[in-house]
């Protein structure tokens, strides 16, 4: 062999530098001292490459820092302690009902504050002496007075409306304190949240099978829509058309049909449609664009103040759609 080979210093220097040690030092007596060992790594060390050398020591350094560090940290701060994830809580909607005006179940078991509450509505609306525990009907007579406002009302749009004729059987005023002071309640409550509130008076047409739970009960909202559906809003429908609320009314022309004439509060109103389950935040109220319907969501927000019971002459085709009710 020639060239740098081929001097036995060049061969000497070779082997020293990359040969990993002779096999007599491999077999070395294991039972040799920790100095003995410490002398042999030392010897076999010399055999590798610089740079694998330093990259060892560097990592031993800095394995045995970070235990150091980790193991003074357990020693001196305890591992931060985990608190348990808790779901975000489900926003409630915020009550309308104001701290200092009492609920209807308060005002019902407390008499003093149950007479005074309905005392003034109880005069206005001319109430037969009864018993404020009960709910009294009372029979309107014919060409009175209030016959004649509840009767013209109803027969304002019949005639523009329909060709059909509708004649009044008789009319019947709902006296019941319970609702009347619930009423009247809500319409703090509106007033105290809108800052003012009007009072209108709208027909409601429904089934005969219904009379008696509305009249003790008042409307229920979570029925909307059962008769013909709900074009403007999901919750009681009225409307200031009697002809309207006729289409609600039971079908069969053999049997006498009823509406309500109720007391209705309206503070703010907007558009509804078939998918509005309750007004926007500043609302209370929704519509049909022109006002033939009015919608409403929330209990005692209404009055059924009279039962007008009715009948039909004829059967002429009637002039309005029944789908813009």
């Amino acid at each position: 062999m020639g060239g740098l080979f081929s001097s036995p210093s060049h061969q000497f220097e070779v082997r020293d530098y990359y040969r990993p040690p002779s096999a007599a030092t491999r077999n070395c007596n294991i039972s040799q001292t920790n100095t003995e060992s410490a002398s042999l790594w030392s010897h076999s060390s010399s055999y590798l490459r610089p740079s694998v050398i330093n990259n060892v020591a560097n990592s031993n350094e800095y394995l045995s820092n970070t235990n150091t560090h980790q193991s003074s940290n357990l020693k001196l701060r305890p591992p931060p302690r985990l608190e348990p994830k808790l779901s975000t809580p489900r926003l409630k909607a915020p009550l309308l009902l104001s701290p200092k005006l009492p609920t209807p179940q308060v005002v019902k078991r407390n008499n003093s504050l149950f007479e005074s509450l309905i005392k003034t509505e109880v005069h206005n609306l001319h109430w037969k002496p009864m018993d404020m525990n009960t709910t009294k009907l009372v029979d309107l007579v014919p060409h009175s007075t209030e016959y004649e406002e509840v009767s013209s009302k109803f027969y304002m749009y019949i005639k523009k409306k329909s060709r059909k004729n509708f004649y009044i059987t008789k009319i019947v005023k709902i006296q019941n304190p319970y609702l009347l002071a619930a009423f009247q309640i809500k319409k703090e409550e509106i007033r105290t949240k809108f800052g003012h509130v009007n009072t209108m008076e709208l027909f409601h047409g429904t089934k005969r099978g219904n009379v008696s739970s509305i009249r003790n009960e008042n409307f229920n909202w979570r029925l909307h829509g059962k008769s013909l559906g709900h074009r403007f809003g999901k919750g009681v429908s009225f409307s200031p058309i009697s002809f309207y609320s006729t289409h609600y009314c039971d079908k069969s022309n053999s049997v006498e049909k009823v509406m309500f004439l109720a007391f209705v509060l309206l503070a703010a109103s907007c558009t509804g449609n078939e998918k509005t389950f309750l007004p926007p935040p500043t609302f209370d109220t929704t519509q049909k664009p022109n006002g033939d319907v009015i919608v409403k969501y929330e209990d005692n927000e209404f009055y059924p103040a009279y039962e007008i019971y009715f009948r039909e002459l004829n059967y002429a085709s009637n002039c309005i759609d029944l789908y813009d009710y």
